[in-house]
């Protein structure tokens, strides 16, 4: 049986563009971020909908950052490991949150790995 594992990943497409994708087994390019959702001990690994708005003052007050900063939701499902229908969601699933500061700083530091020719990619969490 064929076992296939996905990844959530954050591409910049260019300055200020973003796109989200399921990938299998890609290169790793310095203009992507993993993106990890993960609950106890359960990966969400697929992708349905993400969302950037500002955040609010209590979830900023929370995040130890800027109500005007720019937060990313997610909402994420399990994928079946066990089976064949690895893209498919096993029913659990969860909401997750990244502040785009953070993901701007994981980009930068992807990039200058590129450049250093260090490998791994950083992931926002």
């Amino acid at each position: 049986m064929l076992t296939r594992q996905f990844t959530v990943r954050l591409e910049r497409i260019c300055s200020a563009l973003y796109r989200v994708y399921l990938n299998t087994n890609s290169p790793k390019y310095p203009l992507q971020v993993p993106l990890e959702c993960i609950s106890n001990g359960i990966d969400f690994n697929l992708v349905q909908d993400v969302y950037v708005t500002r955040a609010g003052y209590e979830l900023a007050k929370s995040l130890d950052i800027s109500v005007s900063d720019a937060v990313l939701y997610g909402v994420f499902w399990e994928g079946d490991k066990n089976s064949y229908r690895a893209a498919e969601p096993t029913g659990k699933s969860a909401i997750c949150m990244f502040a785009m500061r953070e993901i701007e700083a994981t980009f930068k530091q992807n990039i200058m790995k590129c450049y250093k020719g260090t490998s791994g990619l950083k992931k926002a969490w």
